[in-house]
């Protein structure tokens, strides 16, 4: 109970960093969002009632303080660019990115896990190079350049994939996999490094003295005890994986939270882009807890401990 309530209070902490941090990192961005709305010949009277309209001429605690409360209460404020709630705003964009990240784990774990374990099984000889060079070239290439060279390729050129937009699975498969591609790389490595770490321990030498066949001892002991470093690196991923997604979404232009939070940027939409942040946010903080929690179901031995 100690426990729980140390990790809760940790939480607690956490979140409220990470709602000054959005509150603060839109307003460090050169610029004055009145001045932008009302138009840079406006009188200087306007540009003050607007400022005063929206609370931008109060002392920034007084700003925080407002935006604590009514984020704790649900409310994120009104978009000054749509002219509607942020919340309302959120809730319609955030499925988009959700399912992109939840998309390119998916790619990321069944392509990295399989050609981990055969990278693995075959050390030194040509699948193991292959996925090696494979592995090296995924993690050194940035995502938006290979982003475009997937969209010139398989929709340019063969026109397997839409190049843009969302609403089915064939516009989700190019941005996902560019999204997964660093992933992908990533697990593949772990994986198979994890794997020769196990497959060279002593109880696999032992269920193999026993007579289990090779597939009982790769899968049942080899993969399960090798398995949880992969399972932390996915969970840890999430926060890049939807960091990310904001520069995928404007290169596909799935519209999500993430092309959003560039465009609040781009128009000094303080409660947009801080409400788009502190969402980001929290459920980056939430799978993270979401990982750590759920070690137990994955290696029992860790209740234990």
């Amino acid at each position: 109970m100690l426990e729980f309530t140390k990790k809760m209070t940790e939480l607690i902490l956490l979140l409220l960093c990470v709602s000054f941090l959005a509150f603060m990192v839109p307003r460090l961005i050169p610029g004055d969002p009145a001045r932008l709305f009302a138009g840079l010949d406006a009188p200087a009277e306007v540009v003050a009632a607007i400022r005063t309209e929206w609370g931008f001429d109060q002392p920034l605690v007084v700003q925080y303080w407002t935006f604590l409360t009514k984020a704790l209460q649900g409310d994120l404020g009104f978009s000054i660019h749509f002219k509607q709630p942020v919340m309302q705003e959120v809730l319609i964009r955030l499925p988009s990115s959700i399912e992109l990240a939840v998309a390119a784990t998916a790619i990321s774990v069944l392509i990295g896990v399989p050609l981990g374990i055969a990278s693995a099984l075959h050390r030194r000889k040509l699948l193991d190079k292959v996925a090696t060079f494979s592995s090296i070239l995924g993690v050194s290439t940035p995502i938006f350049v290979a982003g475009l060279c997937l969209m010139y390729i398989f929709s340019m050129k063969l026109g397997w994939f839409p190049a843009s937009g969302r609403g089915s699975l064939s516009k989700l498969i190019l941005p996902a996999l560019t999204l997964g591609l660093y992933n992908t790389a990533l697990i593949t490595r772990l994986t198979r490094s994890t794997m020769l770490d196990a497959l060279n321990t002593d109880y696999i030498r032992t269920a193999r003295a026993k007579g289990l066949s090779e597939r009982v001892v790769i899968y049942k002991h080899a993969l399960r005890n090798a398995i949880l470093p992969v399972y932390t690196i996915v969970g840890l991923n999430i926060g890049y994986l939807i960091g990310s997604a904001v520069i995928i979404e404007v290169v596909f232009g799935r519209g999500g939270l993430g092309s959003v939070l560039v465009d609040a940027v781009k128009w000094r939409d303080y409660p947009l882009a801080q409400g788009s942040i502190l969402v980001f946010a929290i459920v980056i903080i939430l799978v993270n807890r979401f990982v750590d929690w759920s070690y137990p179901f994955v290696d029992p031995r860790i209740k234990g401990n």
